[in-house]
């Protein structure tokens, strides 16, 4: 599908688990349906160890017993780390970590399941209970030795993003930074997204530091630099496991429905997320509506949708120079480029005249 009218803001939800999920409440008829109302443009499935959700929902949509209109879908895995650190919660106990991979879609979901397989977990590959989704819950992999292997491997070159939960389940927030700084600042840097809803977090991987009271920035450029390399987005998803949860939505402390959505500005494909990487401060909002699309919408005169331009039926020159001619217009940035001779100033012409700025 060819996306004419540039990077808009639609809602992204990428935590999204199956029926293949130990823990899922509901079967795949449930799930389906559940798919269907989705408030949401982009979903990522997102189960433990296991494409096979993914796979089921990508057969079910190409035999044409599922429609899901124009949703785009993302294969996403979530694993657990061995790599066990000190809670600053609890300094007499360990706790284990999360983390998610978005894969290209454009990859084989064979050559996916087959990396998820090869992994080891506790001295064995995950091969051998992959077909168990309660054993799968509960494996351990090494992040790091997960992260080597796909960037060892030429298929997954360039395919994948590391998404690091930070305070939310599973999230490295929890990390005491008195005992294990470093470690803490390695999960980060190796990461491309967090994952976090929280205004002071979001301002602080941004490097929007808070201020001290004499009105001086807790940390500087040079020192964002060292711990985090660069910025980095932060995102949320519904972490939905029931068959009746609202998709898209974000949840409460008390996992319940919110009118809170995850919006990105990008293209609805891979490709389109790996922007937030590089513009993660324009291109990410965590809330009910992105200003902007308010703004629009309280003031629609202000907005021009598209242009249509067509010659008049006078004319005979057989020339097909604006013949014919709709152009989708972006709510936001606007650059009319193209060849000399190509209809740019004309372009701007008709606009100032329909307009009435001419």
């Amino acid at each position: 599908m060819k996306y004419e009218k540039g990077s808009e803001w639609r809602k992204w939800d990428l935590h999204v688990h199956t029926p293949e999920s130990e823990g899922f409440t509901g079967d795949w008829e449930q799930f389906k349906e559940q798919l269907k109302q989705a408030d949401c443009d982009v979903i990522g499935i997102n189960d433990y160890f296991s494409v096979a959700g993914y796979k089921t929902v990508q057969n079910e949509i190409a035999t044409g017993t599922l429609d899901i209109g124009e949703k785009f879908i993302l294969p996403v895995v979530e694993m657990r780390m061995t790599n066990s650190v000190q809670k600053k919660t609890n300094t007499k106990g360990v706790t284990h970590f999360n983390f998610h991979i978005i894969f290209n879609p454009e990859l084989s979901t064979d050559d996916i399941e087959n990396f998820i397989k090869s992994l080891k977990s506790e001295g064995t590959t995950i091969s051998s209970d992959y077909g168990d989704k309660k054993k799968l819950k509960s494996k351990k992999v090494s992040f790091f030795d997960v992260l080597s292997s796909l960037n060892d491997n030429s298929r997954f070159k360039n395919k994948f993003l590391i998404w690091l939960p930070y305070d939310e389940y599973g999230g490295i927030d929890e990390i005491d930074p008195n005992s294990d700084a470093w470690m803490k600042g390695e999960f980060i840097r190796k990461s491309d997204i967090l994952g976090s809803s929280n205004k002071e977090q979001i301002d602080f991987f941004l490097w929007n530091p808070q201020l001290k009271p004499d009105g001086t920035p807790k940390f500087t450029a040079q020192k964002f630099e060292q711990l985090l390399k660069q910025r980095k987005p932060c995102i949320k998803g519904s972490d939905s496991h029931k068959h009746n949860y609202p998709v898209g939505k974000l949840q409460d402390k008390d996992s319940n429905p919110v009118e809170k959505f995850c919006w990105i500005k990008a293209d609805p494909t891979f490709e389109g997320l790996k922007q937030i990487i590089y513009e993660p401060e324009e291109r990410v909002f965590i809330g009910e509506k992105p200003p902007i699309l308010s703004k629009v919408e309280n003031n629609k005169t202000n907005y021009i949708k598209f242009l249509k331009i067509d010659q008049a039926s006078a004319n005979h020159s057989g020339d097909i120079w604006f013949k014919d001619i709709s152009i989708p217009f972006n709510n936001e940035l606007i650059a009319i480029i193209g060849n000399k001779g190509s209809g740019k100033s004309g372009i701007a012409d008709i606009l100032g005249l329909v307009g009435d700025t001419h």
